[in-house]
């Protein structure tokens, strides 16, 4: 990790009350998502209603049910598992607020309408891979979390596994010093380069897609959340942001943590075969 990305003693803080607000969140909740517009399907293209679902949620209609007692993925051991404060493991009683609610959840629609690094990909050809997703915005955590999912990717280069950073249009477009007549993107991308991360990225231009995975659930929470989503395209890991990265730093130790969880929650998605084979990634 390049010396001039490492926290400064202000983001160190600024993570603090990162792990403050998990808790919070956990208390008080957040607003459900009221969205009754078109529907689409995985990948972003308009659908025709449902219909009824029985008086649920519509929001749940493309989630499916969530895997059978995932009470028990909620250990380093299980199937699904989720990055969580500590002081917040203890509330049982964290509703709609709590992260682990996305556990085992089938994959959502997203809409990206720019890819870099990679063809535009969809569900259907990430079929039978282990999906991992970074939403970012261009800042120095987002820049140590994708170097750190590179390295990662790289020591899982022999097994079916694909990370893509989706870049935060919505979050991009709140930021001043835009000029006009700039393609976000395409500022993205240059600063991607800039810190030599490679891996395939695509452009979630409204904010559709962070919001209807993560945002509108989790106001609170920052916007750089980390999934890990099985072959079979459930959701086996969730990590609320804002950053992780291998360390040795003792003050860091939570990022170097976080780091290894979703490591480990890549491997538990891989077939015995081929995770025996990925020994030696972290």
């Amino acid at each position: 990790m390049p010396t001039s990305l490492l926290p400064t003693t202000r983001a160190r803080k600024h993570r603090r009350w990162a792990g403050a607000l998990v808790w919070l969140t956990a208390l008080a909740g957040c607003g459900a998502d009221d969205d009754k517009g078109p529907r689409f399907d995985y990948d972003g293209h308009p659908i025709a209603d449902a219909g009824a679902n029985n008086g649920s949620d519509p929001r749940e209609r493309d989630l499916g049910p969530v895997v059978d007692n995932a009470t028990a993925g909620h250990g380093p051991t299980g199937p699904v598992n989720a990055h969580r404060d500590e002081r917040a493991a203890a509330d049982d009683e964290a509703g709609d607020a709590d992260p682990y609610r996305l556990l085992g959840r089938r994959v959502w629609p997203w809409r990206l309408t720019q890819w870099a690094n990679s063809p535009p990909l969809s569900w259907t050809q990430l079929r039978g891979k282990t999906l991992v997703v970074r939403f970012f915005t261009c800042d120095e955590a987002s820049a140590r979390s994708l170097l750190a999912l590179q390295r990662m990717n790289q020591d899982f280069r022999s097994a079916p596994v694909c990370v893509i950073g989706i870049y935060d249009g919505e979050a991009a477009a709140r930021r001043t010093g835009e000029r006009p007549g700039e393609n976000p993107f395409d500022r993205a991308v240059r600063w991607a380069v800039r810190h030599g991360i490679e891996l395939p990225l695509a452009y979630d231009e409204t904010g559709f897609t962070v919001r209807r995975w993560w945002a509108e659930r989790f106001e609170l929470l920052p916007r750089s959340a980390t999934f890990v989503f099985t072959p079979e395209g459930r959701v086996a890991h969730v990590h609320p942001g804002p950053e992780f990265f291998p360390t040795d730093d003792p003050m860091l130790a939570i990022c170097d943590r976080d780091y290894d969880e979703i490591a480990a929650a890549v491997r538990r998605t891989l077939p015995e075969s081929v995770a025996s084979r990925t020994e030696g990634a972290p």
